[in-house]
């Protein structure tokens, strides 16, 4: 049985500020479509295999965060069983300091 994708509303603003970035940055829409295809296909990926990626040691809501790395960006969610959910709660570039933005998830 697969599970529902559930996105925060924290990680769909996360994908708007990437997207807004590579538009306004280089000024390509291809980039943006891009991302989102990139996007999409990491998020089908973790849908059918999410026990696949192991968990950081860190945990949320009782729930072990995992993360997904695609391009340079990197896919925070949590596997929720009792429910059947993927969350997705962050994206964001691995530039990005990771603690740092998975200590700013504050909304499920």
């Amino acid at each position: 049985m697969r599970y529902q994708i559930i996105e925060t509303k924290q990680a769909r603003e996360d994908i708007k500020n990437v997207v807004t970035y590579i538009l306004d940055t280089y000024g390509s829409k291809t980039g943006a479509i891009n991302f989102l295809n990139e996007y999409d296909k990491s998020v089908n990926f973790i849908e059918k295999f999410p026990k696949f990626f192991k968990s950081i040691g860190r945990k949320y809501k009782d729930n072990d965060i995992r993360v997904k790395y695609f391009r340079n960006h990197c896919i925070v969610f949590l596997i929720d069983e009792k429910k059947r959910q993927i969350v997705i709660l962050r994206v964001f570039s691995v530039k990005m300091d990771r603690d740092t933005a998975i200590s700013k998830i504050n909304v499920l």
